[in-house]
């Protein structure tokens, strides 16, 4: 029996690991990872280090911090949103990158409730990121877990889609790790990227302002920026 309480629910033990990057968007955005085709697994310091031969690895995974039904059923409708969405994002690369922004519209039909899910996709990875760092003494997990429960969006969780071009990280937010996070009077900004080929997301948890260029499910505009974030990876 596992020592540790699901975060999410706060009933059943801890004994799945949610994937810091989906394995589809492995496969999807960088082919088939194998002996001839690895991942670098980079230091701190952005130096090469361990290879990575397989999708499956561990290196993957987050601790166990949830509970398979939390992983596998409850929050399976945000899995699935966010999939349709990755592949919109690999399919029309080129046209949304000349274009800048994007429609959620052209992508679900029941869009309001299907980008609320992806917006829950990222939440529950940002919450066993947290965990994983020992962050939930700075960001309350509860207020998370109840969104995630509750299916309603976060006030504080913010979302910007976009692309690197630059090739100097194919994997940072599984590489490089550790999310950053800056506390001033007890207003918490936390910033961590989701990063796999060419596709982009800034996951961003802000107390102290409301930033320009994210997305949050509360927004009534129609169109989303699609952003060239080279520059600042």
């Amino acid at each position: 029996m596992s020592e540790l309480i699901c975060w999410i629910c706060n009933k059943y033990d801890a004994n799945s690991g949610e994937h810091v990057v989906k394995r589809s968007d492995l496969e999807l955005h960088l082919g088939e990872i194998s002996r001839a085709n690895p991942l670098y697994r980079l230091k701190m310091d952005g130096s090469e280090g361990k290879k990575i031969y397989s999708s499956k690895n561990n290196s993957f995974k987050y601790s166990k911090t949830i509970c398979e039904y939390c992983n596998q059923t409850l929050t399976q409708p945000h899995d699935t949103a966010w999939e349709e969405l990755s592949r919109h994002f690999h399919s029309e690369f080129i046209r949304l990158r000349n274009k800048g922004k994007w429609n959620p519209k052209s992508v679900f039909d029941n869009c309001k409730k299907r980008m609320l899910d992806v917006h829950l996709f990222f939440l529950k990875n940002f919450g066993c990121l947290i965990k994983e760092f020992g962050y939930d003494e700075y960001i309350d997990l509860y207020e998370l877990s109840d969104s995630i429960l509750n299916s309603y969006s976060n006030s504080y969780f913010f979302l910007a889609f976009g692309f690197d071009e630059t090739g100097k990280y194919k994997l940072r937010g599984t590489i490089s790790g550790k999310p950053i996070i800056k506390s001033l009077e007890g207003k918490v900004v936390c910033t961590h990227y989701y990063n796999v080929g060419l596709m982009v997301v800034i996951l961003l948890y802000s107390k102290r302002y409301r930033p320009t260029n994210f997305w949050h499910p509360d927004d009534s505009e129609n169109l989303i920026p699609f952003q060239n974030f080279g520059h600042r990876l």
